[in-house]
């Protein structure tokens, strides 16, 4: 079955409830780059707190940028975190869930306790290809998401 690009990144647009959490298979990389897009321009234009975790070498910035996000102005400067995925997935090289967990939590803690309506957060997952220590884990991890949400 095939789709239309702007269809599956329509879906991603909708409105959905709080504590709602997603898994996205993409059919290629411009697919990906069209829903990543959408699903990160939507909130920082709804004034939410956003985190992006990229597995990429380089700036992640200029990663993002090319992916077509717009970065927030230089007054919401926070607003969107930008980190490389095996930093924040497994900062000493080892995958641990109930940090990871941890991590997320206190992500929502600091969105509470700020003037952010929302936290919104992504992660690419192709660092768990590299046999990084734990990474057999992250299916139980995303399980796990779920009961913090």
């Amino acid at each position: 079955m095939s789709t239309n690009h702007d269809e599956t990144c329509d879906c991603i647009s909708q409105t959905h409830p709080a504590g709602i959490h997603l898994c996205y298979i993409y059919n290629d990389d411009e697919e990906r780059r069209q829903v990543m897009a959408r699903f990160v321009n939507t909130g920082i234009d709804a004034g939410e707190l956003v985190a992006y975790f990229a597995d990429v070498e380089g700036s992640v910035e200029e990663y993002l940028e090319g992916m077509g996000i717009h970065l927030p102005t230089a007054g919401r400067n926070g607003q969107l975190r930008t980190l490389r995925a095996r930093e924040v997935y497994a900062p000493d090289g080892q995958f641990l869930p109930d940090r990871m967990l941890d991590n997320l939590r206190s992500f929502h803690d600091e969105c509470k306790d700020s003037l952010y309506p929302a936290v919104r957060i992504t992660g690419e997952t192709t660092w768990t290809l590299n046999d990084v220590p734990g990474c057999d884990r992250f299916i139980e991890y995303e399980a796990r998401i779920n009961s913090i949400l």
